[in-house]
């Protein structure tokens, strides 16, 4: 035990790299210790709190199609639902500025080729045309008769960046939960403005499908495109959402859309 003569070292558990002193002084020291103690704590305390810098502006990204396993035909649709219900969500991300998926799908179509397998290095090829910081794509696959995997990956627009991933086995009525989730967890892991509170607007993946066929034909992601032939969904969409219809189809192709 030390002596009165002795220093003892106080090592805090949560800061491994804070010490503060103990020492026999007499009285007249103590005032001076007293503010020396408080200077280190408030030191130690500030250097183990990481303070959250929110960007300047929202996060400019891509909501791409996603993989879908070939010759699963019964899932094919949904390769074009998951940018649909990403970009509808996105409205109650105010920390993602989304790119128009008329603009992202050009890009994807000549980036993939024949393939329509959308890569890390055609995602990120696809965000930097479009002036996205991001990319998202992604993969479903079925896990058992009722279940799927999962899988939305975040990609940069420079290899530097690290990309970010979530993935889950999950029921297909699940899907809008849990791609709310991946967006929370990736506009945490950049730092940026979280999403609003869930509402009661949750979106099955399957309510979207007539809409996700009618853009794969505009676009011709995996059918011969024919474009400019959706004049009654863009007008119905118009009426119900805007925001969406706007950044699924070209205003260029629908005049209804810049009228409005």
């Amino acid at each position: 035990m030390p002596n009165d003569n002795e220093n003892a070292r106080i090592r805090r558990k949560d800061d491994p790299g804070c010490l503060l002193s103990r020492s026999g002084y007499g009285r007249s020291a103590i005032p001076a210790l007293a503010v020396m103690v408080l200077f280190l704590q408030s030191a130690c305390l500030l250097r183990g709190k990481k303070e959250a810098l929110m960007p300047a502006a929202p996060v400019r990204i891509a909501f791409l199609p996603f993989n879908i396993p070939e010759g699963d035909e019964d899932l094919r649709w949904a390769s074009m639902a998951m940018p649909v219900m990403m970009a509808k969500i996105s409205e109650k991300a105010n920390g993602m500025d989304p790119a128009p998926l008329w603009e992202g799908i050009r890009f994807a179509i000549e980036s993939t080729g024949s393939s329509r397998t959308i890569t890390q290095e055609s995602a990120a090829y696809v965000a930097n045309w479009v002036n996205s910081r991001w990319s998202v794509t992604g993969s479903l696959s079925r896990e058992k008769k009722d279940k799927i995997i999962l899988l939305v990956d975040f990609i940069p627009n420079q290899e530097e960046d690290i990309p970010f991933r979530y993935i889950k086995t999950i029921k297909m009525d699940a899907v809008d939960y849990n791609v709310r989730k991946a967006f929370r967890q990736f506009l945490n892991y950049v730092s940026a403005r979280p999403m609003d509170p869930e509402g009661d607007g949750k979106t099955s993946l399957a309510s979207l499908r007539q809409l996700a066929e009618a853009l794969n034909r505009e676009y011709g992601w995996t059918v011969p495109a024919d474009p400019g032939k959706a004049e009654a969904i863009v007008s119905n969409l118009a009426q119900s959402d805007l925001r969406l219809a706007r950044l699924l189809f070209n205003p260029a192709t629908y005049p209804i859309l810049e009228s409005k």
